[in-house]
């Protein structure tokens, strides 16, 4: 019964086992991380680690999101918006996503830059998504470059062969993904407002009477961020940043670990990143349990890390990562005052 009592029942209900589920999910992942931990040996393994070379992080994470913001500015390709505007509002949302579940960050720097810059929020969001394809594509583009001289890289590391045939097969299907996406988006692009009107006409057919304006206008806004990206005239800057963001990511982990005694060729860290951003999709608030669960396995699996030593190492690094996020936002988090997170909050309790 989806009457007006009925959708109240339905949404009172998505709203609570939401919650659950989440808890749960972070509960198992969290189960196969410290399941065959003896807490002892980590909790030595963290106070006895001279940190030297993590702090590196401190000055990656800046210079990461300066390159993400720089290709932000240029997918949105509006010349008005300030690479400061854009910087702030990209620290700001990836803060937020670590402090609250389903990425709500995502949203929430869309709408900052928006407001910010006179622009719609349907459209800087489209431009968002495009910036995880990005993402997506830069770190298969880096896990193609590793493969092919995978025995050479990691020759001198007892890996288990079926992590790294796990991470490989992964790998090839995030391409194959990511391919099948780049071609259901030129063809978007390609029919243009046709596209458009069968989005619109498809909506209004099979959504609710309520979703069907503010779907079919956020199709409308994505349809126009997908024209700005083939449009645009500096493809080739907006794939240099999006490899640079990666780039960075990469060089934090790969001298973070010289202070754990892990030292490796450069490329031999791409596939620990790559694991890292399979753990990071899962929309749990602060990526917890989905980037332990996988550091911890990567670690082990791939250069033979002893589990506690690499337990260790992951939460170090999960700490440092947040650290690192909160410092770089922290300043534009008081310019722009505590209204964010209840606006947050509120977007959060509105999705569907």
């Amino acid at each position: 019964d989806f009457s007006f009592p009925g959708m109240v029942l339905y949404d009172s209900m998505k709203r609570s086992i939401k919650p659950i589920l989440l808890v749960a999910l972070i509960g198992l992942l969290l189960f196969f991380f410290f399941r065959s931990l003896d807490f002892s040996q980590v909790g030595a393994h963290i106070t006895g680690t001279k940190i030297r070379w993590l702090w590196t992080m401190f000055l990656f994470m800046p210079l990461q999101y300066y390159f993400r913001s720089l290709r932000w500015r240029l997918l949105l390709g509006k010349e008005k918006v300030s690479l400061g505007d854009v910087f702030s509002s990209t620290s700001l949302g990836f803060a937020f996503n670590y402090l609250l579940p389903g990425r709500i960050g995502e949203w929430l720097r869309a709408y900052l830059l928006g407001r910010k810059g006179g622009l719609s929020t349907s459209y800087t969001f489209a431009t968002v998504v495009l910036e995880r394809l990005l993402d997506l594509g830069a770190t298969v583009f880096l896990a193609g470059l590793f493969f092919p001289f995978r025995k050479s890289l990691m020759g001198s590391f007892s890996s288990e062969p079926t992590v790294l045939t796990l991470i490989s097969k992964g790998s090839l299907l995030a391409f194959l993904f990511l391919l099948s996406i780049a071609i259901f988006l030129f063809f978007l692009y390609r029919g243009g407002e046709r596209s458009l009107a069968l989005w619109t006409r498809w909506v209004h057919r099979f959504c609710p009477a309520r979703w069907a304006k503010p779907l079919a206008e956020t199709g409308e806004r994505f349809l126009q961020g997908v024209i700005s990206f083939f449009g645009n005239p500096h493809k080739g800057a907006i794939l240099f940043h999006s490899l640079m963001v990666w780039v960075f990511i990469a060089a934090s982990y790969w001298v973070g670990l010289w202070d754990f005694a892990l030292t490796m060729k450069p490329f031999a860290i791409i596939p620990y990143v790559v694991a890292l951003l399979a753990g990071s999709s899962i929309p749990t608030p602060g990526m917890v349990g989905g980037f332990e669960a996988l550091s911890q396995l990567a670690l082990t699996g791939l250069y033979g890390m002893e589990a506690n030593k690499a337990a260790a190492a992951t939460i170090l690094f999960h700490f440092s990562l947040i650290f690192a996020t909160f410092l770089t936002a922290l300043p534009f988090f008081f310019r722009e005052g505590g209204g964010l997170f209840r606006l947050a909050l509120r977007r959060g309790e509105e999705r569907p």
